[in-house]
C-alpha cells in the first residue's frame, strides 16, 4: 500500500509504468500570497462528506495561483498523490490497479491531453465506469486559453471549476509591503499595479524587483516593461 506522499508516474520500456516517490508532500519554500482557503476548505469538506470520485479543475494563466492551490488541496487530503505529467497508453489500467484512495494530479492538463482522442479511458475512470471500491480525487489545472470541453457541465466528472484571475488587492499590498525596498515609492507602485490589465503574483514581483533595482517609480519604465495597462 502506498504511504501518504507524492509519486510521479514514470515509464520504462523494460518494466513498464511505475511510480517514482518524490517527497512526503508538496513543499513551498516561499511565502504564499492570495491563498484560496475558502475554496480549499470546500473541496476538503465535500470529500469528507461524499463517497464517490471527486474532481476539481483550476483554470487560469500562469502565476495566478492555481497550481499552488491544487497542491495545497492535495496536501490537506492526506492521501497518496499520483502526479501525471505525460500520457502513457496503459496509464488508466495502471491506475485501476492501485487499490486504495488516491489523488490524481495533472498540472497543465491541456499539455498532457492536447489530443482529446487519447483521454477517453481517463474520462471513464473519472466517471466511475471502471468500478473500484476505492475513491479517486482528480485535481487538474489548465491554461486560460485551453479549457477542455469534455470537462464542462459535468459535475459528476468535475464538481468544481474555478477560474483564477487578478490577485486580490489585499494580497497585492501584502506582497508589495514584503518586497519593496524603497518604501517611499509604495503609493506609485500600488497605483501602477492597480491599473494593469492582468495582475498576477509573478507580475507584481517583477515590477517590485524592477523598482528595487533602479530606484524609480514604475511609470518611468512602463514604456519598456513587458506589461499592459487596462484600456480606458
Amino acid at each position: 500500500e502506498l504511504p501518504v506522499g507524492v509519486f510521479q508516474v514514470k515509464n520504462d520500456p523494460k518494466v513498464g509504468i511505475y511510480l517514482n516517490y518524490m517527497q512526503e508532500k508538496f513543499l513551498f519554500p516561499y511565502k504564499i500570497y492570495g491563498t484560496e482557503q475558502s475554496f480549499i476548505n470546500r473541496v476538503i469538506k465535500t470529500y469528507k462528506n461524499t463517497k464517490k470520485n471527486l474532481g476539481a479543475l483550476l483554470n487560469g494563466v500562469k502565476g495566478t495561483g492555481k497550481s499552488v492551490t491544487a497542491e495545497i488541496i492535495a496536501n490537506e487530503l492526506e492521501l497518496p498523490v499520483i502526479v501525471i505529467s505525460e500520457h502513457y497508453e496503459n496509464i488508466v489500467d495502471f491506475l485501476v490497479g492501485i487499490h486504495q484512495d488516491v489523488v490524481i494530479f495533472i498540472d497543465e492538463y491541456e499539455k498532457v491531453y492536447k489530443d482529446y482522442t487519447k483521454e477517453g479511458n481517463m474520462l471513464s475512470l473519472m466517471d466511475g465506469v471502471l468500478n473500484s471500491a476505492n475513491r479517486r480525487v482528480f485535481i487538474f489545472t489548465t491554461n486560460d486559453t485551453h479549457i477542455n470541453p469534455n470537462m464542462l457541465q459535468r459535475p459528476g466528472r468535475i464538481r468544481y471549476f474555478k477560474t483564477f484571475g487578478n490577485l486580490e488587492p489585499a494580497a497585492i499590498m501584502e506582497l508589495v509591503d514584503d518586497l519593496l525596498e524603497h518604501k517611499e515609492l509604495r503609493p506609485e507602485v500600488i497605483k501602477f499595479i492597480s491599473e494593469l490589465e492582468l495582475i498576477t503574483i509573478d507580475i507584481v514581483k517583477s515590477i517590485v524587483e524592477e523598482v528595487n533595482i533602479h530606484h524609480e517609480a514604475p511609470e518611468v519604465f512602463s514604456g519598456v516593461f513587458n506589461i499592459k495597462k487596462e484600456q480606458t
